[in-house]
């Protein structure tokens, strides 16, 4: 397959040039092109890091006048071709690595704290032999800080939650000094024991949903390196009380790690303000105390508004803990949540809550003109007389 590189240029710079040098056995004024892909920032070590390499032919701009514009350009392309060849003479020296060709790209395995030195040759089909040399830095992982969105996550290992419950985790890895490193995603493999579904994954989190009540354990495992983690999910049978927390000052968006308790300064019980001139934030969720003493987060579907037309519920998820409440008529009325026949509330007050422009008071207003009366005065007195 061919492929071509664009290159515009001004007509004065469309002299005879190539990339590269050019060997025998290549058309003419075709050179090749031989570079590495990304080897930067410090690696975990455990799982094989993979470095692309790229061998082409480039060859001479081909151009053509461009009249599409305002005014006409000359457009020069340079056409390029893969050029086969094999490897050779691979060297890993440092940090105990390993290194093998996988496809366009050398897998280098750091085992070691350290620097890899990594060299090897690649011979065409004429013959012509080009050395590719590059450097990896790799740290041994010591932490896995394993993170989630509190407002698609929030129950984190701190709260349980409840049958259909969806938990989705992120991390990041960290070596002793608490650096972060670059790792393998594949590598890092999330396994769950328990009452849980197959996991799903995407390019920087795991999701998975507690499927009945019981202990789900969490095992995160890269290379040697593991990490474990229990959640509790309980039974709507076993549920005592329900209070309702109103998350005011609390950012939802905000990343915190899985231990974090970002409910611990929460406000439970009080009025929970709704803004009914504008939408806003205001967000609510339903907290659930068990007869086996774990505490619960309760799925968003458990509230209603009485009256109804006080205030609608917005949902994330009707499995998701966290909605968002929006005023929809000037009032007072009761925000509840109930479940298994055991009800919480809040009471709920709906109010215009804009700020009128500021105004100045009078004292002030008063010393305004007469400083403007002074400056005036001022400028008549500096003005010559005629």
């Amino acid at each position: 397959m061919q492929r071509t590189l664009r290159v515009l240029l001004p007509l004065c710079f469309l002299l005879p040039s190539t990339i590269g040098i050019a060997r025998a056995g290549e058309p003419d004024n075709w050179s090749r092109v031989v570079s590495v892909g990304d080897h930067g920032g410090v690696i975990a070590t455990g799982a094989p890091w993979k470095v692309e390499f790229s061998d082409r032919l480039v060859g001479p701009p081909q151009c053509h006048e461009d009249n599409s514009g305002c005014e006409p350009r000359t457009v020069c392309d340079n056409p390029s071709k893969p050029n086969p060849s094999t490897l050779e003479a691979m060297r890993c020296e440092g940090a105990g690595c390993s290194a093998v060709r996988d496809g366009n790209a050398v897998a280098v395995t750091g085992k070691s704290t350290g620097t890899a030195h990594v060299s090897f040759d690649l011979r065409d089909e004429s013959g012509d032999v080009r050395h590719v040399a590059f450097d990896l830095q790799f740290a041994e992982p010591k932490a896995l800080n394993v993170t989630r969105k509190f407002l698609e996550s929030p129950y984190g290992a701190r709260y349980a939650s409840l049958p259909g419950a969806t938990h989705t985790f992120c991390f990041k890895m960290s070596d002793e000094h608490g650096m972060a490193l670059r790792f393998v995603r594949d590598a890092l493999v999330l396994t769950t024991t328990g009452p849980a579904s197959t996991v799903t994954r995407d390019e920087t989190c795991d999701s998975f949903e507690v499927t009945d009540a019981g202990e789900v354990v969490t095992t995160y495992q890269y290379g040697d390196f593991t990490r474990v983690d229990h959640l509790t999910v309980v039974s709507p049978d076993d549920i005592e009380s329900i209070d309702i927390v109103d998350l005011e000052g609390i950012d939802v968006s905000e990343v915190h790690a899985i231990e974090d308790d970002v409910l611990a300064a929460a406000r439970t019980g009080s009025s929970i303000d709704a803004v009914a001139c504008k939408p806003t934030q205001t967000y609510v969720l339903a907290r659930a105390r068990t007869k086996s003493g774990a505490v619960a987060l309760l799925p968003g579907r458990v509230f209603t508004v009485a009256p109804a037309e006080l205030a609608s519920i917005e949902y994330t998820g009707r499995e998701q803990p966290i909605v968002e409440l929006r005023g929809a008529a000037r009032g007072e009325g009761t925000l509840e949540a109930e479940m298994n026949d055991v009800k919480g509330s809040a009471p709920l007050e709906v109010r215009e809550h804009c700020v009128p422009p500021l105004e100045l008071d009078a004292g002030t207003e008063a010393g305004a003109d007469a400083d403007q009366s002074t400056d005036a005065s001022a400028d008549s007195d500096a003005r010559p007389s005629m």
